[in-house]
C-alpha cells in the first residue's frame, strides 16, 4: 500500500528504506520478510494533534536524534541479519 501511496515499485521502496531514503521498518516473517514504511513518510500524512511550533534548537535537536535513530536502526537490523546468517552456519 506504501508503494501504491508514494507512486513507486514495491522494490524500490524496500531499497528506499534500506538505504535510509525513507524511514521504515522490515521485520522477518515466517516465510518472508515484512516491510513496513511510517506513516509520516506518507504523502498526505496529518498528525491527530497538531505539533506546536518548534524553535531552533528544538528542531536542531530534532534533527540530531532523528538521524541517531536511523543510525540505530540500522545497526540493530544488521545485526539481526549477521546473528541470521550466523545461525544459519550451524
Amino acid at each position: 500500500m506504501a508503494a501504491r501511496l508514494l507512486g513507486r515499485d514495491v522494490r524500490t521502496v524496500r531499497r528506499m528504506i534500506e538505504s535510509g531514503e525513507l524511514e521504515g521498518a522490515v521485520v522477518p516473517g515466517r516465510q518472508r520478510r515484512r516491510w513496513f514504511v511510517y506513516s509520516d513518510q506518507l504523502p498526505g500524512f496529518a498528525p491527530s494533534t497538531s505539533p506546536r511550533l518548534r524553535s531552533g534548537s528544538e528542531q536542531s535537536e530534532l534533527a540530531v536524534l532523528r538521524e541517531e535513530n536511523a543510525d540505530l536502526r540500522a545497526r540493530a537490523q544488521a545485526a539481526e541479519e549477521g546473528e541470521r546468517l550466523l545461525l544459519a552456519k550451524r
